[in-house]
């Protein structure tokens, strides 16, 4: 018997009726998507912030127990300047004010970074020290010149202000807050705490930095092709924590040297400062501004920034 005798009728959309549905979503979701993108980066910059005051907090916790700011990192030197260990850096020595005291108990502190008995408390990631805008939250491996495995260590997106000038262990031809074997106490920043970059941000994209410290005789390679020939294709070991500031501006696309500072926020990184203070520094600041905040007597005025 026919359908359509007993009533019964097929209904469905036509064509122009699905295409018309179908436009109202996308243009739904093309307006909704940038709104999910801000949201996002928002959160992503909440993160951050928290962890460099978290980071500070815990700076000034040290000063309070040590009457100090932890060193850049500890390491015997040899009379030739080798450094022979055990590279152990500033954030390690802040696990105690980081809620991390198991963690520190983990480590055989008078062995190298890379003894194998540091081996896996080396490779614990510290949530504390990672910036959730960036994509590598893990462990890398460190090598020497030569290209050999020293050790594998958890990843940090935040290094220590060494200075104006290329990263290297050595206090006299660096001006900035955290030095190689030398504690430095809020007496020594003449410019002022707030006017004085402490820890800033080191995207995985340009290098690898490490919460551990300097591995002993290991290499930092950029991770980015040099573009000038002023840039270096690797820093030495000092990088793993620490990094510098000057001509080249956080974050600028044109930066390739290993230690340099980078986010992947858009436009800029964010400093933690002396006085525990977050800002986000964008990448057409002056290089004579960020170089001054680089320096911890270097004498200058900078007002605001």
């Amino acid at each position: 018997m026919c359908k359509r005798r007993l009533g019964i009728h097929r209904s469905g959309f036509s064509a122009i009726e699905v295409f018309v549905v179908m436009s109202i979503v996308a243009m739904s979701v093309a307006l909704m998507l940038p709104a999910i993108q801000q949201a996002r980066e928002a959160s992503r910059t909440t993160n951050c912030r928290n962890n460099l005051r978290q980071v500070g907090i815990a700076l000034q916790n040290y000063v309070d127990r040590c009457e100090s700011f932890p060193p850049g990192y500890i390491t015997r030197v040899a009379d030739d300047r080798r450094e022979d260990g055990p590279g152990w850096g500033w954030a390690a020595l802040l696990l105690a004010d980081l809620d991390q005291r198991s963690l520190l108990g983990s480590l055989s502190i008078q062995g190298d970074i890379s003894n194998p008995a540091n081996s896996a408390p080396c490779q614990t990631s510290i949530k504390i020290f990672q910036c959730s805008a960036d994509p590598f939250q893990g462990i890398f491996s460190v090598t020497d010149a030569s290209g050999n495995v020293l050790t594998y260590v958890s990843n940090s997106h935040y290094v220590a202000i060494n200075g104006n000038q290329p990263v290297t262990g050595h206090e006299e031809t660096n001006n900035g807050a955290f030095v190689r074997n030398h504690a430095f106490r809020p007496n020594h920043f003449p410019d002022g705490l707030s006017q004085t970059l402490f820890v800033g941000e080191r995207g995985s994209d340009l290098s690898h930095a490490t919460w551990t410290g300097a591995v002993p005789n290991a290499v930092v390679p950029a991770l980015r092709s040099p573009a000038t020939l002023r840039n270096t294709s690797f820093a030495s070991a000092a990088a793993l924590v620490l990094s510098h500031c000057g001509n080249d501006p956080p974050n600028h696309p044109s930066v390739t040297a290993a230690d340099a500072t980078s986010s992947f926020h858009a436009g800029g990184a964010y400093f933690l400062l002396g006085d525990g203070s977050v800002h986000f520094l964008n990448n057409r600041i002056a290089p004579t501004v960020f170089s001054s905040l680089a320096s911890r007597a270097g004498g200058e005025m900078i007002g605001d920034f």
